[in-house]
């Protein structure tokens, strides 16, 4: 419980008979927003860390009901990436013609970030 409480006066920056339950809120989201930069640092290190002929990706994706963010990496050869290219070509067309339906990118990489949860499970 020391280690907590000297933890938590680290994190508000003052000593633990001073803090009070709006720091412990604030601290939480102190907490949380260090955990995601930790987790987009992974996934740029498992990205960096590629060999010279492959193509990796790493993707981290967090969603309302999901206790913790799911972390997806995966590497392509240069085959398979030119397989990608041309799928990615038919998809970009796929949502042009819907571009009406949506105000930005967001709706459109939202969806194609549902589209990756749903698919990274199924057998190759």
């Amino acid at each position: 419980m020391k280690k907590i409480l000297s933890l938590l006066s680290v994190f508000a920056k003052k000593p633990i008979s001073k803090i009070y339950d709006y720091d412990i809120e604030r601290i939480m989201i102190d907490i949380a927003a260090k955990a995601q930069s930790f987790k987009k640092a992974e996934a740029f290190i498992q990205v960096n860390s590629r060999k010279k002929n492959m193509t990796a990706f790493s993707l981290v994706h967090g969603e309302k009901g999901l206790e913790k963010p799911i972390s997806y990496d995966f590497m392509l050869s240069k085959k398979e990436e030119k397989k990608a290219e041309e799928l990615a070509k038919n998809l970009e067309e796929v949502l042009k013609d819907q571009e009406g339906l949506f105000k930005d990118n967001n709706i459109a990489l939202g969806a194609i970030a549902k589209l990756i949860n749903n698919r990274k499970g199924e057998p190759k």
